[in-house]
């Protein structure tokens, strides 16, 4: 993590006026060394932990728009299922209609059968 190491930044070798200046800001480098390699340490932490952070939102931003995706489908297919369930019921009622028309169709049947049945024994009397 260089880029976290501030500390030693303007301390190159220079001449002169400016040479006295960076052997003042490497003599407080040094004295304040530990705890800049301390706040690296921290601030590495940090940008480690921001990483992983990172990684879990994409995570979840593409969990939530599988979520979407899959909930979209469904609501697309909620009209086709009603739909299915009204042609149930009617196909259930038109059933029924068939199955009492058979009855009523069975019962004259029967019915005819015991006429006829009647009538020949009558005229064998």
């Amino acid at each position: 993590m260089d880029h976290l190491a501030f500390y030693n930044t303007g301390c190159e070798p220079a001449t002169g006026r400016a040479g006295l200046k960076i052997r003042c800001r490497r003599l407080a480098r040094k004295l304040l060394l530990p705890g800049f390699q301390r706040l690296v340490e921290i601030l590495a932490s940090l940008c480690r932990r921001l990483d992983i952070l990172e990684y879990e939102v994409r995570d979840l931003k593409a969990q939530v728009d599988d979520l979407r995706r899959r909930q979209e489908d469904q609501a697309a297919k909620i009209p086709a299922t009603i739909a299915f369930g009204w042609d149930y019921v009617a196909m259930v009622r038109r059933l029924a209609v068939l199955e009492e028309h058979v009855d009523r169709l069975l019962i004259d049947k029967k019915t005819a059968e015991a006429d006829s049945t009647r009538i020949g024994l009558g005229h064998r009397h």
